[in-house]
């Protein structure tokens, strides 16, 4: 669908996902305790392979999910966090997404309308098959297929889009963190989170709460990806493709040679999950607001 073309684009013209990483700064204020926890937080073990699946639960709607499993090198992100889904306000414009998993935990429809309004219903597919995963998208008009070709750790070796002459080739480093594409090394990581993107046309750099980036879905690879993108805040899947995500949610993205930043803000519910944020975007030239802060706002919903 159109938001996939603008993401396919931003991969051909900006360099891919803006991502971001951490520093030792202290959450923003909010009365949720966070505790760490080493077991979670990562889709593959120590040494960097595979976990043997996740413990995400799947649709018990009446879809036939889960009746068909193929084997797949892909492994979705282990937690208990599912989200289900996600409203989306900005600019006065709202986007409701609804998520259907399989039995493995695996994302396999997301479902977007816009506005509230049933006629603007796409329908994101996706099939895991040994080392690929293929996007189809109904009605077919609203998106550009891709396919993601994976590595033995089951993270995106080529991405192969049908707008495109050659694969996209990203490359890792040996903890399996995405640091760009072909030779050049332009995302940089501190204490498991990306603290510096030079490879888009806004360059930035990022700091982190203590909170955990924990749900099934990477909020923050879509929070921060889209910080430079001024035309749509919709959430990009298939999620924890390109490599480990960020430990951590964001606090704050400063933009490099601007008076420009975005802050993020939480609410949590009962079971320390995150149920809402707040993007706010300010922009100053010689100390002199230009424009009113401009703010995304954010409702999560979990699988129970």
């Amino acid at each position: 669908m159109l938001k996939n073309f603008l993401f396919v684009s931003a991969l051909l013209l900006l360099g891919g996902w803006g991502l971001c990483g951490c520093s030792d700064d202290d959450p923003e204020t909010d009365d949720q305790e966070q505790v760490v926890d080493d077991d979670k937080g990562d889709n593959t073990d120590d040494e960097g392979g595979t976990d043997d699946g996740g413990s995400a639960k799947p649709d018990d709607g009446d879809d036939d999910t889960g009746d068909d499993i193929t084997s797949s090198l892909y492994k979705p992100f282990k937690t208990d966090k599912v989200i289900s889904h996600i409203y989306i306000l900005h600019k006065g414009r709202q986007y409701d997404d609804d998520y259907v998993y399989d039995s493995e935990g695996r994302i396999i429809e997301q479902r977007t309308i816009i506005n509230k309004k049933e006629e603007t219903l796409v329908i994101t597919s996706f099939e895991y098959n040994g080392d690929f995963i293929d996007m189809s998208y109904y009605p077919q008009s609203h998106g550009v297929d891709d396919d993601y070709k994976l590595n033995e750790d089951g993270y995106a070796a080529e991405i192969i889009s049908e707008i495109n002459i050659r694969p996209i080739i990203p490359i890792y480093d040996e903890n399996n963190y995405w640091i760009g594409y072909g030779k050049e090394q332009t995302l940089f990581y501190t204490e498991g989170n990306l603290t510096r993107d030079t490879q888009v046309s806004k360059s930035y750099t990022c700091t982190y709460t203590d909170y955990l980036n924990d749900s099934s879905i990477d909020l923050t690879t879509n929070l921060v990806r889209q910080a430079y993108d001024n035309y749509t805040k919709e959430i990009n899947l298939p999620t924890d493709v390109l490599g480990k995500r960020s430990r951590n949610l964001p606090k704050q993205v400063n933009f490099i040679g601007t008076d420009s930043w975005i802050d993020y803000d939480y609410e949590f519910d009962l079971q320390g999950r995150v149920t809402k944020i707040l993007a706010t975007y300010y922009s100053y030239v010689n100390g002199e607001e230009v424009m009113d802060p401009v703010v995304t706002a954010y409702e999560i919903t979990y699988v129970d």
